[in-house]
């Protein structure tokens, strides 16, 4: 099964007010949680598809540490703040620019997108990307489960229902999967994200529903000159898991 993980637009700095890091929210941690663990249950690929400002691109290491087998960043420049609350109450341009890249990038399964969006929890971005990749939506997902080589059976919810519909691939879904097991970054991972071992490819070119995306470049983090290791003494997984956001906090890398 091959997977594609639209996240959250990153937004500048001037926007956030933020000046240290930025994290993944855990709206992404959950979609692309669930992404991982459908690989390792079924097996198949699973793509990351970021985009947003280009200050803000030092979360994509913290992306590859949850090892996603490729990650392609769309730029999107936002000059102001006007600029920036246009582009909140027009969604059309950006959903057209994230159809065409998807359509570039490959054939996907799923296109999985978190409860949040440009648009806050709605689901304007998700049905907007469904509607110009001409693809079935299914929305708040609980739970997604492969029954054939072409169907998936899916577990919507709504605020006081549950129910379970059907649907060939390939499809858009917004997850409301509360329940994934939380799914922590290997050391072996972290050591490659963080030390200059893996490539995001951007992209660039025109943003129309019918224009191309080119590669522009491929980023790599700058290597850490640190290269000490540093052993867990936990009794059990979740000890060590604990004691590893605690050290990747101490560090600025990670939540």
């Amino acid at each position: 099964m091959t997977i594609l993980v639209i996240l959250k637009e990153f937004l500048p700095d001037f926007l956030t007010g933020q000046e240290e890091r930025t994290h993944l929210c855990d709206s992404d941690k959950q979609v692309l949680s669930e992404a991982l663990h459908l690989r390792n249950e079924i097996s198949g690929q699973v793509t990351v598809l970021a985009y947003g400002s280009m200050d803000r691109e030092d979360i994509l290491s913290e992306i590859w540490s949850y090892a996603p087998d490729q990650v392609f960043m769309l730029p999107k420049n936002i000059p102001g703040r006007d600029a920036a609350c246009e582009g909140s109450v027009n969604l059309i341009p950006t959903a057209q620019a994230l159809a065409s890249a998807v359509r570039q990038i490959g054939a996907f399964d799923l296109i999985l997108l978190g409860r949040q969006a440009v648009d806050g929890d709605s689901l304007h971005m998700a049905s907007l990307i469904s509607h110009y990749l001409d693809l079935p939506l299914l929305p708040y997902t609980r739970d997604i489960s492969r029954i054939s080589d072409q169907k998936l059976e899916a577990v919507c919810i709504d605020d006081h229902f549950s129910y379970t519909v059907n649907v060939s691939f390939p499809a858009v879904v917004v997850s409301h999967n509360d329940n994934v097991p939380p799914r922590y970054p290997r050391m072996a991972d972290i050591r490659k994200a963080y030390g200059g071992r893996c490539n995001t490819r951007y992209l660039s070119g025109q943003t129309k529903a019918t224009g191309t995306l080119t590669l522009l470049q491929e980023y790599s983090p700058e290597p850490e000159s640190n290269t000490d290791t540093i052993f867990l003494s936990g009794s059990n997984d979740q000890e060590k898991a604990e004691q590893l956001l605690a050290l990747l906090r101490s560090m600025g890398c990670c939540l």
